[in-house]
């Protein structure tokens, strides 16, 4: 995750390398950056993320979840996931997006 720009997006794309980052920028950083400390919690935005957390992130977003809290959000995940499946079933059945809702909630 980097606080800050990307170069060669496509390039990184293409490598499956798993990184987000801030906005894009055709600069590059070569000159300008050094590893001063690893292994320490760091912030992004308002976001605190500690050594052992997990982040996990796609196109639509990033997601940081504290190391304490890996199992609890694991299964609420896939118990949303599951209620969120019924949810597509009934739909390409053909019922309607508000008995959707009335049966399985919103997610």
């Amino acid at each position: 995750m980097v606080d800050g720009g990307l170069r060669d997006t496509r390039f990184v794309l293409q490598m499956k390398f798993p990184v987000f980052c801030r906005f894009r920028c055709p600069a590059s950083s070569i000159g300008r950056w050094e590893i001063k400390e690893w292994m320490i919690p760091i912030k992004i935005g308002s976001t605190v993320i500690r050594p052992d957390d997990f982040v996990f992130g796609d196109i639509d977003g990033v997601v940081v979840v504290p190391k304490e809290a890996t199992l609890e959000v694991l299964l609420k995940t896939e118990q949303k996931v599951g209620q969120e499946q019924k949810m597509r079933a009934d739909l390409r059945k053909g019922v309607t997006v508000s008995e959707v809702y009335k049966r399985h909630g919103s997610f």
